[in-house]
């Protein structure tokens, strides 16, 4: 196990660099799509869905009706006459069977000697199967046999038919000429819905009583609608019976992006083709070729909103795709770690059952950890790509960040609870003219004249200090302005001097909590406001002090908890006599 677990550290290692990578693609494909949907903003927005020859290539934005050809009879023979019509881009269809199929599990749990016993348990069930099961090879083949059963041979399992190409067109009252012709790029934005709604019950009756028996040829009159599919079972389905689903790609109605484009030999019709990238930001990145459909008419933010909630979509699964990854990268590196603390399983020979939960306890941390050092180097990744990609936005970032840390450390100086202490540097004067010529000899007495005045200090050196030499700060106590809140109260004897007492305790909450006494002063004169937004800062600062202050010692203390596991993993560095 120990050394699978260094192969698999190993892999884990040259792992994490692709997950890098995949998070900074990611992160720099969000930023160029972004870019490519905001080029919506700056196209030509028609009223109507008249193409005007004067926009012939310009990017225009148009909401029409669809035009589509029926195409339901291009459908195999057997199905064809479950469907009279259907105009759309496309027809599929996919072939199930009804049959047994094996489900292996695997259980395993840890021995007392750190190692692992696993034991392997087949299930059977019944249900619909894409592809055809032999179960001969079945581990237990007894009562769960699905016969010679197959697809039919004259209808492909799976199976499409298109449209004729450019025949999808987007008109005015979604006639066939007059209009906007799509290309293959667009029609495939077209939404695909499961036509079993729009199915008859059954085909036309035929001379023919056959029914399906699990192989050979499938007629239509073997065929009946049942819960939006086509299947041969009357009934609970039974071994080999078949069930077919019919989707088609349609639309009533769409939003099309694009550069407009005269079809070559065409008076009136036009198509579209992409806008060519389009370079921007500071590093040359360019944005993808514009040509996009929405199966819906939307106005031009609508269609810029929904392109941009795609984008942000499908980057939030990729993160928490890279996520995962990356957290299984750090299991996969720490899982050395994890097969040497299964090593404290060997405690249950003499606890009752301290060494399992001791190895519980200790996969518990591998795990957090990884998905800590995951998330830490994700975030990292992030921001890397997030600069490289938006270097302008980043340093605005940045500045703002900065700029907001410097505001609220000097909002933290000027809240400072009473009157600050003020350096008295520029208040001291150099040393006055004496007849003394003593200097201050390391011990004994000091007198004015053994001082003087340098860099907001007094000193007893002159030049370079020597051992034993003397330095004085003096600070003082002081404001010129301030703002103060408590309960005023006259001086006892005095008619017009008054002075602050505390304000007393009060109730607060259910269970009968009291505030502190209030009395407070600020050095500056602030509104009520502000006095209460300082007090509220200096309280949060105070508090956010003792939570971090109160993790460290909460780690401190589950590093003591956990030292065992700490010891036990030392054992690894005995595989340096072998490695």
């Amino acid at each position: 196990r120990m050394c699978g677990a260094v192969c698999s550290s190993i892999c884990g290692v040259l792992m994490i660099p692709i997950c890098m990578a995949l998070v900074f693609w990611n992160e720099n494909n969000l930023v160029i799509n972004e870019a490519t949907a905001n080029l919506v903003h700056d196209a030509t927005v028609y009223s109507s869905c008249v193409p005007s020859p004067s926009a012939n290539g310009d990017l225009v934005l148009v909401a029409c009706d669809l035009y589509a050809p029926d195409i339901a009879g291009e459908l195999p023979h057997t199905l064809s006459p479950f469907l009279s019509h259907f105009s759309g881009a496309s027809l599929s269809w996919n072939t199930e069977i009804y049959q047994w199929t094996e489900d292996e599990h695997e259980s395993c749990h840890k021995t007392n000697s750190g190692g692992k016993s696993c034991r392997k348990t087949y299930s059977y069930s019944t249900e619909w199967s894409s592809s055809p099961v032999d179960s001969s090879d079945f581990v237990h083949p007894g009562g769960h046999d699905n016969g010679h059963t197959d697809f039919p041979h004259n209808v492909e399992s799976s199976g499409s038919v298109d449209a004729p190409p450019l025949s999808i067109v987007m008109s005015q009252h979604g006639t066939p000429d007059g209009g906007f012709v799509l290309d293959s790029s667009l029609v495939s934005y077209l939404p695909s819905e499961n036509l079993g709604n729009r199915l008859k019950s059954s085909a036309p009756p035929s001379n023919s009583s056959d029914e399906w028996q699990g192989a050979g040829s499938l007629t239509p009159q073997m065929l009946h609608k049942y819960d939006g599919y086509l299947q041969t079972a009357y009934g609970s389905p039974q071994i080999g019976d078949l069930r077919i689903q019919i989707t088609g790609q349609t639309a009533d109605e769409a939003t099309a992006c694009g550069v407009q484009q005269r079809i070559h030999g065409a008076s009136s019709d036009y198509t579209f083709v992409p806008l060519p990238p389009k370079k921007f930001g500071w590093f040359g990145k360019q944005t993808k070729p514009l040509e996009r459909l929405q199966a819906d008419k939307v106005t031009q933010e609508e269609f810029i909103d929904q392109y941009h909630a795609e984008n942000q979509g499908l980057a939030w699964i990729l993160r928490i795709g890279s996520l995962i990854l990356m957290t299984m990268a750090f299991n996969m590196v720490l899982s050395p770690l994890s097969v040497a603390a299964d090593g404290l399983m060997m405690l249950n020979y003499c606890t009752c059952g301290l060494g399992s939960v001791l190895d519980g306890a200790a996969q518990c941390v591998i795990g957090t950890a990884a998905f800590l050092l995951a998330l830490v180097l994700t975030t990292i990744t992030i921001a890397v790509a997030w600069f490289t990609a938006r270097p302008a936005a980043s340093l605005l970032a940045v500045a703002v960040t900065v700029g907001i840390y410097v505001v609220f450390m000097k909002t933290q100086k000027k809240s400072a609870r009473g009157t600050p202490y003020v350096s008295m540097a520029a208040w001291v004067r150099s040393r006055g003219p004496s007849n003394s010529s003593d200097e201050w000899q390391g011990a004994g007495s000091l007198t004015p004249q053994m001082l003087h005045k340098n860099d907001g200090y007094l000193q007893t050196a002159n030049g370079s200090p020597q051992i034993g030499d003397l330095r004085i700060q003096i600070n003082g106590k002081m404001s010129d302005e301030a703002t103060a809140c408590g309960v005023q109260k006259g001086i006892h004897g005095a008619t017009s001097d008054y002075t602050f007492e505390p304000l007393p305790p009060k109730k607060f909450g259910w269970f009968g909590k009291q505030t502190k006494p209030l009395e407070r002063l600020q050095a500056d004169r602030v509104t009520q406001e502000e006095f209460i937004h300082q007090y509220h800062s200096e309280n949060q600062g105070m508090a956010w002090i003792i939570r971090i202050v109160s993790l460290l010692l909460m780690t401190c203390a589950f590093n003591m908890v956990l030292s065992p596991l700490s010891v036990a993993a030392d054992g690894l560095m005995m595989l340096n006599y072998c490695t």
